[in-house]
């Protein structure tokens, strides 16, 4: 056996999210995670994707144990929001979160359904992203403008 016990190989977990997902006339000005490991910030960060996306003045904040993460941002009156927190966020030992995480809650009285029908064909075979734009007045330039949702 090692000096200081064997290997941690046991994946971290989420103990919780808040606000739950379902939740609707969220007022508060952050989400908090909590973790029940030690989690590697940087891969946190890489697997975070919030729909729709938000502007730069996002903040994450870890919490003195390194298992809580407060992330803030302006959230918009009457919009949906998806927080997903990917498999690929590791605890200190390096072991990935077993399965991606996501939350949603609305700003509003009602959770969008966030379903869009259609199809995507693939001939790479490898994982797409779909970015989707509201289309008002004028046609969304997609290398210029931020999508307002994006399916994994």
């Amino acid at each position: 056996m090692p000096l200081g016990g064997e290997d941690d190989k046991t994946p971290p977990k989420i103990i919780s999210i808040s606000p739950k997902s379902g939740t609707v006339n969220f007022k508060e000005d952050k989400v908090i995670i909590k973790f029940d490991k030690y989690i590697q910030e940087e891969t946190f960060e890489k697997s975070l994707v919030i729909t729709p996306p938000i502007d730069n003045s996002m903040e994450i904040n870890w919490g003195n144990s390194g298992k809580d993460v407060e992330i803030k941002f302006l959230f918009q009156e009457n919009k949906t929001y998806a927080i997903s927190i990917g498999s690929s966020t590791t605890d200190i030992s390096g072991n990935k979160l077993l399965k991606q995480e996501v939350v949603r809650f609305s700003t509003g009285l009602n959770i969008d359904s966030g379903r869009i029908e259609g199809q995507v064909i693939n001939d790479i075979n490898k994982r797409v992203t779909i970015f989707c734009f509201k289309y008002d007045t004028k046609e969304p330039n997609p290398i210029l403008d931020k999508p307002d949702y994006i399916a994994l």
